[in-house]
Parts: C-alpha cells; sequence; structure tokens
C-alpha cells in the first residue's frame, strides 16, 4: 500500500514538474524570450516558483537587495539593447508598492510582455513577467 501510494505521488510530482518546464519554456520560445533572460540577469534575480494564481508560462523572480526605481532603469538599459529590434516599453504605473510597465515588439503581433516588481520592507523586490497573448 506504502509502495503504491509514493509511486502515486512521485508520478504526480514528476509530471508537475514537466508540465511547468514546458510552460515556461513556451515564454522562453517566443519573441520575449532572450529579453526575458537578459532582464533577469541583469536584475541579478533569482527565480522562485510562483504563488497564488497564476498562468503556466509566468516567471516569478526575487532581487535583494533592490529597490523598484532601480530595476527599472536597468529595465530601461535593456529595452534599450533591442531598440533595433523594435522592443519598446510602455508607460510605468505604480500603485501600492508595485510598479508595472507593458513591453511590446512593434506592433503587438506576438502579444505583450508585462513586468511586476513589488517592493516589501527590506530592500527586496518580488517580480513577475506574464506573457499576454495578443
Amino acid at each position: 500500500m506504502k509502495i503504491g501510494l509514493a509511486r502515486i505521488v512521485t508520478t504526480l510530482a514528476l509530471t508537475l514538474a514537466t508540465l511547468l518546464a514546458c510552460a515556461k519554456d513556451n515564454l522562453l520560445a517566443s519573441p520575449y524570450g532572450s529579453v526575458v533572460v537578459d532582464l533577469l540577469a541583469a536584475f541579478h534575480a533569482r527565480e522562485v516558483p510562483c504563488l497564488g494564481p497564476v498562468d503556466m508560462s509566468d516567471v516569478c523572480f526575487t532581487v535583494d537587495p533592490a529597490t523598484a526605481g532601480g530595476l527599472a532603469e536597468i529595465l530601461e538599459s535593456v529595452v534599450a539593447d533591442y531598440e533595433s529590434a523594435g522592443l519598446r516599453g510602455g508607460e510605468w504605473r505604480a500603485a501600492n508598492g508595485v510598479w508595472a510597465v507593458a513591453l511590446v515588439f512593434g506592433d503587438g503581433v506576438y502579444g505583450t510582455l508585462e513586468v511586476y516588481l513589488t517592493e516589501s520592507q527590506r530592500a527586496e523586490i518580488q517580480g513577475k513577467v506574464l506573457l499576454r497573448a495578443p
């Protein structure tokens, strides 16, 4: 009985891990994939599991120590690196400690990449990157 239950739990865990990896691959295989990789590297971010209601292709991260203003400047420099490819950033929005910006290639045929930065009390940023369909 215990061996059968252990096999079921192991199978479910492996299936979930595979689904999450494939979903993240969807984002990384999109035209925004290299942008996300470059953003995380420029932020010196540590990828973490997303909590709460999320789409399967969302990428969550933390940066410690950091400020949202500092990461916003870094994001603007990464966007500038992709300017020749047609990437442009929208206007920053901020409310209740959450900063957000939308990035889009060209006329948005590939969808929109949304970046959210949440400031915590101890100079830590929790971030989320979402890919929105066109």
